[in-house]
Order: structure tokens, then sequence, then C-alpha cells
């Protein structure tokens, strides 16, 4: 029996020279081609050691929680690969082509002044807290 959730390794590649996205305390996120479409590929900062036990514990359950996850405004989960010489494990995500929420929001707060709020942030905004209400509804509750 196969995991819906699980990736081929084989459909998943890295962009070389790597794009990175992103990167935290987790990890880093890069972009990629799973079955030639463009995603986004997350993968943890730590490798097998001391934390590995924790780590994969923690990353299975958020594949957990993600398979159940869909909404227009959260982006979307398609799975996970696990390398199979390594034991590694990346999550593979619908890649969003656009602006950093941070910047857009600052940038849409100075361009409006305190005068009135700008629509497309507004927009954004209600976007945003209709993810986290479908979030905190589920159950169980995803708090993020």
């Amino acid at each position: 029996v196969r995991e819906h959730w699980l990736v081929a390794t084989s459909e998943l590649q890295v962009l070389h020279p790597p794009v990175v996205c992103g990167a935290g305390g987790f990890g880093c996120v890069a972009m990629g081609r799973f079955r030639g479409a463009p995603v986004a590929i997350k993968a943890p900062r730590t490798r097998a050691g001391k934390n590995s036990a924790k780590l994969i514990a923690s990353l299975c359950n958020e594949i957990r929680l993600l398979r159940r996850v869909r909404h227009p405004h959260i982006v979307a989960f398609h799975g996970a690969a696990i390398d199979p010489d390594s034991g590694e494990l990346a999550l593979v995500f619908e890649l969003i082509d656009g602006r950093d929420m941070a910047d857009f929001v600052q940038q849409a707060h100075a361009a409006a002044g305190e005068t009135k709020p700008d629509t497309a942030l507004t927009k954004v905004l209600h976007d945003v807290s209709g993810a986290l209400l479908y979030l905190h509804a589920m159950e169980p509750t995803i708090v993020h």
C-alpha cells in the first residue's frame, strides 16, 4: 500500500543552482519541480543526529495535518519525499509566485498613510483571516 502523500524522489527536482525562497529555524525552502510543475520544497536544517527522532516526529505530525488542509488562501501541500539513501524527508508545496507578505503589508501601509485603509491590503488581510478561521475550526485545531 502506497501513501497518497508520498512523492517519489524521481518525480522531484531541486533547481540547480538552488533558488532559496526562504529559511528559518526549521530549515530552508527552495524552488523545484514536481512532475514538471514549479513547487516549493521545504527541507529540514538538521540532518541525522541526536534530534532526528524529534524532527521526524514533528514532520510526520505536519504531514498528518497538511494532507487534510484545502483552502483557496492556504498554499497547497502536494506531499513529502523521502530520500531512500539518506532517509531525509522534504515537504513539497505549491509554489506561490508573488511578493513577500511582510513587504507587501509594509509597503501598502506606508503608501496609504494614516488617512484611509488600502483596498488591496484590506482584501489580503480578509483572505488571511478567513484562512486562519478555517484552520482554527478544524479538528484537531491547527494554530499558525
